[in-house]
């Protein structure tokens, strides 16, 4: 059902800015006859472009959220296609490990993954390139609990081991923002084993922090909200999102300085065609910076695109910027990459799906060359 939102949302926003740019009022679009038509007539643009000959197909995929709106945008106004390419995004609900298994089995060419699942994978795999940043911003993770909690944490520092914590988005700087924090407490690590279904139990081991991985932040308020978990760490651009916000309270927060998300590629699809690539990264930035000019065309559009309320949406958009250019702050790219190496929670759970790649020569080199992980024409560009 959501994947038919995000569809049929896309082509709605594609006809509100086509008609936004001739001058017609976006709002006027709501209901009428002419409105469903303009609809009709965007996505029938779009699937003629994309028919035309010498159409290279391009397989994407990442998870169903708000920052890869510009993907559904470009698809279906025919910015891909003019660049030659016919996109076939993937959407993979649970977390980020399944759209990293799909590029690593060649299900994908291009994949959204957040930065410190990227960084990890391509200091370890030399078969994929690292394109560009999502968004420019850093991200600053937060712990919530309940408001009205019976028998409230004083404050994180109150926070041990066995405590349960929900976290939002797995393979991301949640399981980094949990293992500093006990460290910081002085409480014992340890590993559990993570459960990725909405269970009230949990597996661990001895002395180790109790984990329930969730696939979003509402899915992670929700556990918290139960009783299946103590608190949430969350994603502090994520925690807008989520209904009633204001009824948790924030016991702290850590600032890094690293994008949440990257693009990243198999490194036969940038030799092939570097660029057809470069022309996809354009048409991504097009896309997001139509969103920027009309923030009330953008609340409208995503809105409806992913069923969130309007406000929730505007709350998001005052805390995230989309990017998309091939560039990268080398300094936090490194900083990235050392938290996620030295994060026992964050490889293990990596490691579930490792299987065989091809390594490079040692973390130092890697880190040595990290500015130089997009390709060199592409970084002009």
């Amino acid at each position: 059902v959501r994947g038919d939102q995000i569809e049929r949302g896309a082509q709605r926003s594609s006809a509100l800015l086509r008609h936004r740019q001739l001058g017609v009022g976006a709002w006027a679009m709501s209901t009428s006859r002419w409105s469903r038509q303009a609809i009709r007539e965007a996505g029938r643009q779009a699937l003629l472009a994309a028919s035309g000959a010498g159409m290279r197909r391009v397989r994407a995929g990442g998870t169903p959220d708000l920052f890869n709106a510009p993907w559904q945008l470009a698809m279906v106004d025919g910015s891909f296609a003019q660049a030659g390419l016919l996109l076939d995004w993937s959407d993979y609900r649970s977390d980020g490990n399944l759209v990293l298994q799909a590029l690593r089995t060649d299900k994908l060419d291009i994949a959204v993954l957040s930065t410190e699942c990227a960084m990890l994978e391509l200091q370890r795999n030399n078969d994929f390139d690292l394109l560009a940043p999502v968004s420019r911003m850093g991200q600053t993770w937060g712990v919530f609990e309940q408001a009205k909690k019976i028998n409230p944490l004083e404050s994180e520092k109150s926070l041990r081991s066995n405590h349960k914590y929900a976290i939002c988005r797995p393979g991301s700087g949640g399981l980094i923002r949990l293992e500093r924090l006990l460290m910081q407490n002085n409480a014992p690590g340890g590993y559990a084993a993570p459960l990725h279904t909405p269970a009230a139990t949990f597996r661990t081991v001895q002395n180790g922090p109790r984990v329930f991985l969730t696939g979003g932040p509402e899915q992670a308020f929700l556990a918290a909200q139960e009783a299946a978990a103590d608190v949430v760490i969350c994603e502090m651009s994520d925690a807008a999102l989520v209904p009633e916000i204001d009824t948790w309270r924030c016991l702290g927060s850590e600032e890094y300085g690293w994008p949440q998300f990257v693009i990243v590629a198999a490194k036969r699809l940038v030799d092939e065609g570097e660029e057809q690539v470069i022309a996809m990264l354009k048409a991504l930035q097009k896309s997001a910076a139509q969103l920027k000019k009309d923030k009330e065309l953008a609340v409208s559009t995503l809105s409806l695109m992913y069923g969130i309320e309007a406000g929730q949406v505007s709350s998001w958009l005052t805390s995230f910027g989309w990017d998309f250019k091939p560039d990268f702050d080398a300094k936090s790219m490194k900083q990235a990459l050392l938290y996620s190496e030295e994060c026992t929670l964050f490889n293990r759970w990596k490691d579930q799906s490792r299987g065989t790649v091809s390594g490079r020569s040692s973390p130092e080199d890697f880190l040595s060359s990290v500015s130089n992980c997009v390709p060199t024409r592409m970084r002009s560009s």
